[in-house]
């Protein structure tokens, strides 16, 4: 009989536990804490959760990945060096190649690398009017003797002052080519292998005046004075420089680059027609003079 009470009992406790723990909310899990289960109602009226998708700002249903705006990102934006030509020279504007051709002429005369000049000055013909026309072959014989055209080799050494040797004269680090668009009357660049070509054709000019004619700024110019007082020079000529007229034309110059932006070779020229009237031997005459200049650049030492 007191086993069966015992057992009554027991029993009893069971069921007495097992109300307890209904009472509490549920089934213990592995770690001893109970999970509960609460009832939820969703934006679209429901108790269940509408299949897990979730409508974010974009109008999408899933969460958009990390994305860096443009004002957020950083570009490394490396420098490039403009003296270096430009793989479509050819197609820029006119404006566009001068601008470079001016560039890489003004990078000798701040960077000063080593280069030979060679320099031709010569007064090509003398021609007179009336009586004095007699006398023209002993003039030219003069000329040819004071000026026959020699080339003139003068080198300079890399660091050297390249002011009075390299194309425009004029004084300033950047005014060894100032040239603008209205200056010239073509510009060309062609390919040569890897490197470029660059020739710009000067327009004419009549009685040019220092630094501010396009002839001198690419090249060295003389002064209607200088030019007369050199016919005068060549024999028993004298000419008034004011009554004179002195037209510079067929000007050019040309430069070869290499794909770092370097000339390698370059050129400049123009001839020149004076006219003055003038007295030799005691005739007065007219007077017409040719005299040509030139410049040829080479054997670079960057």
């Amino acid at each position: 009989m007191k086993k069966i009470l015992a057992l009554i009992a027991a029993i009893a406790m069971i069921f007495s536990l097992g109300v307890v723990l209904t009472a509490c909310g549920g089934d213990s899990d592995d770690n001893g804490y109970t999970t509960t289960t609460e009832d939820t109602t969703y934006e679209n009226g429901d108790t269940t959760e509408p299949n897990g998708d979730t409508t974010y700002e974009n109008g999408a249903t899933t969460e958009p990945s990390e994305t860096t705006t443009a004002a957020e990102a950083t570009t490394e934006v490396e420098d490039i060096d403009p003296n270096l030509p430009p793989a479509n020279l050819n197609q820029l504007s006119q404006a566009e190649q001068l601008a470079y051709f001016n560039r890489v002429v003004n990078r000798v005369r701040t960077e000063r690398p080593g280069h030979m000049e060679v320099q031709t000055l010569r007064i090509d013909d003398v021609r007179f009017t009336g009586a004095a026309a007699l006398i023209r072959p002993v003039v030219n014989l003069v000329i040819g003797i004071i000026m026959p055209g020699d080339p003139e080799n003068r080198p300079r050494t890399r660091g050297q002052d390249n002011q009075y040797y390299w194309m425009s004269d004029v004084p300033g680090a950047n005014m060894a080519a100032n040239l603008r668009t209205q200056d010239i009357t073509s510009i060309t660049s062609t390919r040569q292998g890897n490197n470029w070509r660059i020739e710009v054709r000067i327009r004419q000019e009549v009685n040019p005046v220092p630094r501010t004619g396009p002839h001198n700024r690419i090249l060295p110019i003389q002064t209607r004075e200088q030019i007369i007082a050199e016919i005068t020079g060549a024999g028993p000529i004298s000419a008034d420089p004011n009554d004179a007229t002195v037209t510079f034309h067929s000007g050019f110059a040309w430069v070869v680059v290499n794909p770092q932006g370097q000339v390698i070779e370059a050129a400049g020229g123009y001839d020149v027609t004076a006219e003055a009237r003038a007295r030799i031997a005691g005739i007065n005459t007219n007077v017409t003079a040719q005299q040509s200049s030139r410049w040829v650049y080479s054997n670079f030492g960057w």
